[in-house]
């Protein structure tokens, strides 16, 4: 009998969905409505800090953030953070190793961040960043 009432137990918890639910949440990051490739991308949940998870854009601005060894972040409120460089004259910065290198000179780059808030729900969605439409961060 209590070998019973503890597989009934574990059928119920299986059913009630007592494991973490993920959302995938995947887009585009843009400025100007260009593109911006090799921005970061910080997600940090609203109701446990220690929650933090990070992606990054590709060339094209593409951008995916993983949970663990699943792709996507647990459901719920998150702050975005993106930091992002352009070259002093707001261009963009070139791709690949030119534009790695050039993030750190000061004197050619400006780097910037901005937050945006943001609900992850489970599965697949596609939320885009316009990077003009962030709350800019201070002090960067």
């Amino acid at each position: 009998m209590r070998m019973l009432s503890f597989v009934l137990l574990a059928c119920l918890l299986g059913l009630a969905g007592c494991g973490t639910s993920v959302g995938q949440p995947s887009g585009k990051i843009t400025l100007k409505n260009e593109p911006m490739a090799s921005a970061d991308v910080k997600l940090v949940s609203t109701a446990d800090a220690k929650l933090e998870f990070f992606g990054r854009t590709g060339e094209g601005g593409q951008y995916t953030v993983s949970y663990r060894e699943m792709t996507g972040v647990p459901v719920g409120k998150y702050k975005v953070t993106i930091t992002y460089y352009t070259l002093r004259n707001g261009k963009a910065l070139p791709a690949g190793e030119a534009g790695e290198s050039l993030k750190g000179d000061p004197t050619k780059v400006i780097k910037r961040s901005v937050t945006f808030d943001k609900e992850i729900t489970a599965g697949s969605q596609t939320i885009d960043f316009d990077l003009s439409q962030g709350q800019a961060v201070k002090d960067n």
